[in-house]
């Protein structure tokens, strides 16, 4: 999330816009952060082992948290990484 976060940072400061709102005509530089977002995703989901039990239960958590949150106002940062 971190990579995310930094390149998140630096599209607004060269661009003018967060990554998640950039036109479409930077599709390329939009969709890399979060391409490597998802492999960081999949790499630590393949060297972690979690409890069914666990993985479910934050499961429900993060659905009740990104329903919290979307409730209040736009959090496109905070949605992404629930």
């Amino acid at each position: 999330i971190g990579v995310y976060l930094v390149a998140n940072q630096l599209c607004w400061s060269l661009l003018g816009y967060p990554v998640y709102q950039m036109p479409m005509g930077y599709g390329f530089i939009r969709a890399l952060p979060l391409f490597f977002l998802g492999m960081a995703l999949a790499w630590f989901a393949q060297k972690i082992w979690i409890n069914p039990r666990l993985a479910g239960w934050a499961g429900i958590a993060a659905a009740v948290a990104l329903a919290v949150v979307q409730n209040f106002d736009k959090h496109a940062l905070i949605s992404l990484s629930l």
